[in-house]
């Protein structure tokens, strides 16, 4: 009589086992969801802020160049940008750059919860923001109005004066002056802050949920014995280090050059060497002229191919240990190291790299031409600060935008004479 009882309770007990083990695989399988969601809303997070800085500074970079240049491209593509930013007109009509404004490429909403046609303000609540930071996006939106309503306001005093020269200055003294100035840096501030809340925010959620998973999966192991543990952990384990290294990239998919996040991180090792080793960066931003027309007139696939052409010219005019990032839509950044003796030589090795690549492009036999705008500034003179290095080498751009030739090279320099664009 005892065996059929034994028997049982053997049973029952590998039966409560089993459905412990079933129980733990279950929690297990739902900390790793909760965890994957946790990776989407920080991305996205991060991205989308990053988008609502992009369209801001964009924003800024339209106004101005209408205004010194009087081209109506950039007052179109800041209506543009704008009726995008506030979910008036479809994000693809005008061909802005799809990735642009593709805010969530880590997120899947369905179609009756994710309206495309939303303001970018509007998008966070997809994202899960904490009431503290939708209200710093609350403030932010605000100021931007204000700032918006200035560019407005300056590129009505433009056309008023038909586009004269002195109405170009006057545009230019409203998008220049100190409170304007202000207001943007203090836009730019809050969306750095709020970016810096939600790293943090969403990194102790992350680390939270991971703890929990771990402890989970080490008694799993318990569980199932040590030949499944063993198993089962190096295929957990290999299967989590693909999965960080996938969502982490830091290469355009495009043109395989490194993307806006390697080069924030290049920047900081070469300019924190820099100051140690007295070294010198020079970086040239390159903006490329009448890509626009290729999309409109070939296609994306032809604007595709001149923006890969661009990155190979570029990379086959420059020495292994120089940097080509793509910084996003048309836009280059050439990065040079080099002893601080070496100043003069490192800025003509890096002119001569510029003319030769867009020499060649336009030696190369297919059907549209293409050529560019390019500022350089150089760090720690006269460019003090990373952001210092990337505003003067993006004024020194403008400043060559409107010249119609293949190849305009503009050196940042403080006592630079400016040029006359009219």
């Amino acid at each position: 009589m005892k065996k059929p009882k034994t028997t049982f309770l053997l049973t029952i007990s590998a039966m409560i086992s089993f459905a412990v083990i079933f129980i733990i695989i279950g929690l297990y399988a739902f900390n790793l969801l909760s965890e994957k969601t946790l990776y989407e809303h920080r991305f996205g997070s991060i991205i989308l802020i990053d988008k609502l800085r992009q369209s801001t500074e964009d924003l800024t970079r339209s106004a101005l160049i209408y205004a010194a240049s009087g081209d109506l491209r950039f007052k179109e593509k800041y209506h543009h940008i704008l009726d995008a930013r506030n979910g008036l007109t479809a994000l693809q009509k005008f061909h802005y750059q799809k990735l642009h404004w593709n805010l969530f490429p880590f997120v899947s909403l369905s179609d009756d919860t994710f309206n495309p046609n939303e303001s970018v303000f509007e998008l966070t609540k997809y994202i899960g923001f904490s009431p503290e930071e939708s209200a710093q996006l609350e403030l932010i939106q605000t100021k931007t109005n204000t700032m918006i309503q200035i560019e407005l306001l300056a590129m009505e005093e433009f056309e008023h004066g038909n586009g004269s020269k002195a109405s170009s200055l006057k545009a230019l003294s409203i998008l220049s002056n100190a409170s304007y100035l202000s207001s943007q840096a203090q836009i730019l501030t809050l969306i750095d802050e709020t970016q810096n809340r939600v790293i943090e925010r969403t990194r102790l959620a992350v680390q939270k949920t991971r703890q929990q998973t771990k402890g989970l999966f080490l008694l799993l192991l318990s569980a199932i014995g040590a030949f499944a543990a063993s198993s089962s952990a190096r295929f957990f384990l290999e299967k989590t280090r693909a999965s960080e290294l996938e969502k982490i990239s830091y290469h355009d998919r495009l043109t395989k050059l490194a993307n806006r996040a390697y080069l924030d991180l290049y920047l900081k090792l070469v300019t924190s060497k820099a100051n140690a080793n007295e070294e010198i960066v020079a970086l040239a931003f390159v903006d490329l002229n009448g890509f626009k027309a290729i999309n409109d007139n070939f296609g994306h696939a032809e604007g595709d191919a001149v923006l890969k052409s661009v990155a190979s010219s570029l990379l086959a005019h420059i020495r292994e240990n120089d940097l080509v990032a793509r910084y996003g839509g048309d836009e280059f950044v050439i990065v040079f190291v080099a002893p601080a003796t070496h100043r003069e030589q490192t800025l003509s090795r890096m002119k001569k790299a510029l003319r030769t690549s867009f020499k060649q492009l336009g030696n190369d036999k297919q059907k549209t031409k293409v050529g560019a705008a390019v500022g350089i500034s150089v760090y720690p003179y006269p460019s003090t600060s990373i952001t210092m290095l990337l505003r003067h080498a993006d004024e020194a751009m403008y400043e060559v935008k409107g010249i119609d030739t293949p190849l305009a090279v503009r050196e940042y320099t403080v006592s630079r004479t400016p040029l006359n664009l009219s």
